[in-house]
């Protein structure tokens, strides 16, 4: 079965998770499974009867690893045995994978600079990542067809997760794909039991190949790599940390000359406005955002880089 057979025009619905958000962290990332509501009502039954299997309600990937909790019950080789047979249900109804990650030693390194300012935690570059991918695959695939995004919960950065779905929202651009966006529990949806085994093959295989070019894979990550799933997103190295900075609107590079007091939870909003006989939208100008406080307009700036 595959997960875009019958795309149009059923609302997409797409499930993330985050892996490596404190700061001791090599590696950020972000990781989300793609398809349409026909899909996951078919899916759930499937993952929920390999779980069953085990008398077990959930998955969560570094608890079933690591023996914890429900889990600790389970022989080394069951716990295998169940990656490989989760890993088969996600390979046989086939979503799309959109991922976004951001090496820690390289956001150490331009988190002083402008893209410190804009993003504040590499948390937002990976979201930011994973919002074009969602963009551009709903704009050339399934003609701007909206998606339902659901997120697990995570306390610390929900509020930072919305913010940039609002810049999203704001921008005439991306508004018609991101139609919602919510939060639920991983324990209670499996589809985000999906995105956490993603994510923790991901991570896992990426620290495996820093010290081996030629690693052991687990069978599960052997599987899903061997199955074929269309993957969309990309690592944010360094090269793409320094295009960033070299793009920079002036905005943001004569953001702290004009509001020295904003702090480093301000964020630079550009503004629209419709262009007469055109039908369209074009940049006029910026506004800074400070939370809790004022929105500051200016105007005055290039629609370009401004270099």
């Amino acid at each position: 079965m595959l997960g875009f057979r019958h795309i149009l025009p059923a609302m997409l619905k797409a499930y993330f998770d985050e892996a490596g958000t404190h700061r001791q962290s090599d590696i950020v990332m972000i990781s989300g499974v793609v398809a349409t509501p026909d899909v996951w009502h078919a899916f759930e039954p499937a993952w929920m009867e390999t779980l069953s299997n085990l008398h077990l309600p959930y998955f969560h990937a570094s608890e079933c690893q690591a023996g914890r909790g429900i889990y600790a019950r389970l022989e080394r080789g069951t716990r295998e045995a169940l990656f490989l047979g989760l890993a088969q249900v996600i390979a046989q109804f086939r979503p799309l994978i959109v991922n976004g990650s951001v090496l820690r030693i390289h956001w150490n390194e331009y988190k002083d600079r402008w893209v410190g300012l804009k993003y504040l935690d590499p948390y937002n570059i990976c979201f930011e990542v994973c919002m074009r991918q969602i963009h551009e695959f709903a704009k050339d695939v399934l003609n701007g067809e909206a998606i339902e995004l659901i997120f697990a919960e995570q306390e610390e950065y929900q509020s930072k997760a919305r913010d940039i779905y609002e810049y999203y929202r704001s921008n005439p651009q991306w508004a018609a794909t991101n139609s919602s966006l919510t939060f639920a529990q991983s324990r209670q949806v499996p589809a985000l039991q999906v995105a956490d085994l993603l994510l923790y093959e991901m991570v896992k295989c990426w620290r495996a190949v820093q010290s081996d070019p030629n690693p052991t894979l687990s069978p599960a990550f052997r599987l899903l790599n061997d199955a074929g799933l269309s993957i969309r997103g990309s690592l944010c190295g360094l090269e793409d940390m320094k295009i960033l900075e070299d793009t920079a609107p002036r905005a943001y590079k004569l953001m702290p000359q004009l509001f020295p007091k904003a702090g480093e939870t301000a964020r630079v909003i550009p503004v629209y406005r419709p262009t007469p006989g055109v039908g369209s939208m074009s940049l006029v100008g910026y506004r800074v955002f400070i939370p809790g406080g004022a929105v500051n307009s200016f105007q005055g700036f290039e629609a370009d880089s401004g270099k």
